[in-house]
């Protein structure tokens, strides 16, 4: 977990110890943007036995679960997520504005009523609903692989379990999955640390998810019986969803207008930001 302390905190003390100018000479120093860095790697445990923080690029890694918990419940702390595109050179702009609304970048009222609303489809009782359709998912899986003996996991079944259980959840058509998961994997660049490289792509993959988002809304409130007037370049349908492409009819699921272009094949991975905001108990 990074954290940076807030203006007026000279010292922080947790049970691990304080973070002041005098305790950073005892602290390691990780290179969490080196291509080869993880969080559970040998040099991490060190550096954890070693101090209950390390120094990286980023600011202090806390580094033990109990010291990350008493910064969370810290008020005087806020969520460092919100910089990650302005510390990349990025403060306005659709990108930016996209990046502020995530609901994990919204602090105060705001995120608690955001979050009340969203927590409603995710209730014990719902996610019990879902049960038998997520074992349906991974034998599905499994049984595309079983045969051959051995797979590579995330590939064959780690990528696709949980879309695929959103899929459903969402009412995505089946014939969409494969351009949902590749706007996903795009935006995914969005929590990297090379957002302005891939600013283009990034870009025009929120434009069509958007776009798709709220053509799959405005099917799922139409009336049965309804049969709305296509709308013009620029103008809602009754629904309040937007016009669907060119070619494109009502009642056919959704098409992205343009390919959405992808990142060069040579480009790093997108490495989450929960890579570098960890709680991880690596003990005394």
């Amino acid at each position: 977990m990074l954290c940076s302390p807030p203006a007026g905190i000279v010292g922080l003390t947790t049970r691990g110890g304080t973070l002041t100018a005098d305790t950073v000479t005892t602290a390691a120093t990780l290179d969490l943007l080196a291509a080869d860095f993880r969080v559970d790697s040998p040099a991490v445990r060190e550096a954890a036995q070693r101090h209950w923080y390390a120094m990286t690029p980023l600011g202090p890694a806390v580094l033990r679960y109990e010291d990350c918990a008493a910064i969370l419940r810290d008020r005087r702390f806020r969520q460092a997520g919100a910089d990650h595109l302005a510390d990349q050179g990025i403060t306005d702009g659709p990108l930016a504005d996209m990046w502020r609304d995530i609901i994990l970048n919204i602090e105060g009222d705001r995120h608690g009523r955001l979050r009340r609303l969203v927590s409603q489809a995710f209730t014990p009782k719902a996610v019990d609903e879902l049960r038998p359709r997520m074992r349906e998912i991974v034998h599905s899986l499994v049984d595309a692989f079983a045969p051959a003996g051995e797979c590579e996991f995330m590939a064959a079944c780690a990528d696709h379990y949980p879309p695929q259980v959103m899929f459903d959840l969402l009412g995505i058509p089946d014939e969409d999955h494969e351009q949902f998961l590749e706007w996903g994997k795009t935006l995914a660049l969005t929590i990297s640390y090379s957002v302005a490289e891939h600013a283009a792509a990034i870009d025009a993959a929120r434009s069509d998810l958007y776009a798709a988002t709220d053509w799959v809304r405005g099917r799922s409130i139409a009336p049965p019986s309804a049969t709305p007037r296509r709308p013009t370049a620029g103008e809602n349908d009754a629904t309040g969803a937007r016009k669907p492409p060119t070619g494109q009819t009502r009642n056919q699921p959704p098409k992205p207008p343009t390919p959405t272009p992808k990142p060069p094949a040579d480009s790093p991975r997108a490495r989450s930001w929960a890579d570098h905001s960890i709680e991880i108990d690596f003990g005394p």
